[in-house]
């Protein structure tokens, strides 16, 4: 029988211990704790960052488990705290806007899905909790890129496939992240049916102060409910329900 290979138990071994660093924790203190040179423990976490399955924060620079791995156990959500405490958040979203109410993260350079409560409505949207999407598709992914930090952004649009995805948008890019600025700016971010023709979205960062956790909530709903007026009573609401879920998820911290 052959034997364990060395590097992917390493690779498994260093995602255990930056599991147990919720706050991150530092190349020389991995380094120092299973005693292999740096460039060695950098060459692993630079393969998994590229893979999704860290990240790696600037000022100071740590190593975080990336959502990939949240999104892997997708059948375990329930296990997951933060999705658990939102479900009594998404379904006030819900009730108090009667459209479909979702929680999204990122995922290296794509939007997924952490939950949702559908509407109640004969006519409404629905996600599939299963899938990834580009980040520039709606009101959500455009919130989670938005709040992303500038090292992120640049990364972002260096990437060939999103590059051609913003191209595709028939915007320029210096287009883009100048609606990324007012959407950050803003704290919320819609989307009219530019992507997907017929379906509306709202979507504010779970951001509590100067800490984001990460996460985008919001609703969807069909173009034929969109009014101004109404758009402006749902943008508040939706930031109401946004800003306790993360005055929540910061105490559950």
């Amino acid at each position: 029988m052959a034997g364990p290979i060395y590097s992917v138990a390493k690779a498994l071994s260093l995602l255990e211990e930056i599991g147990r660093h919720p706050d991150g924790i530092r190349l020389s203190d991995i380094s120092a704790i299973f005693k292999l040179e740096k460039s060695s423990v950098f060459r692993i976490l630079e393969t998994l960052e590229n893979n999704g399955f860290i990240i790696k924060t600037s000022s100071p620079v740590r190593y975080m488990l990336g959502l990939k791995l949240f999104r892997l156990g997708m059948s375990k959500q329930s296990a997951m705290p933060f999705r658990r405490m939102a479900i009594p958040f998404l379904k006030e979203l819900r009730d108090i806007t009667g459209e479909t109410a979702v929680l999204a993260a990122i995922e290296s350079y794509d939007m997924f899905f952490l939950d949702t409560e559908d509407a109640f409505s004969m006519l409404r949207c629905s996600v599939d909790l299963s899938r990834t999407r580009p980040t520039l598709y709606d009101a959500l992914g455009k919130c989670l890129l938005a709040h992303n930090d500038d090292e992120y952004i640049v990364k972002y649009f260096k990437d060939k496939t999103q590059l051609e995805a913003a191209k595709n948008t028939g915007r320029k890019v210096d287009e883009i992240k100048k609606e990324l600025k007012r959407i950050k700016e803003a704290g919320y971010s819609t989307d009219h049916g530019e992507k997907e023709a017929g379906i509306h979205s709202i979507a504010v960062p779970v951001k509590h102060l100067d800490v984001w956790a990460g996460a985008c909530i919001g609703i969807i709903y069909p173009a034929c409910r969109y009014t101004p007026t109404r758009e402006k009573e749902l943008i508040e609401k939706t930031k109401t329900v946004g800003r306790k879920l993360a005055e929540a998820a910061c105490l559950m911290k």
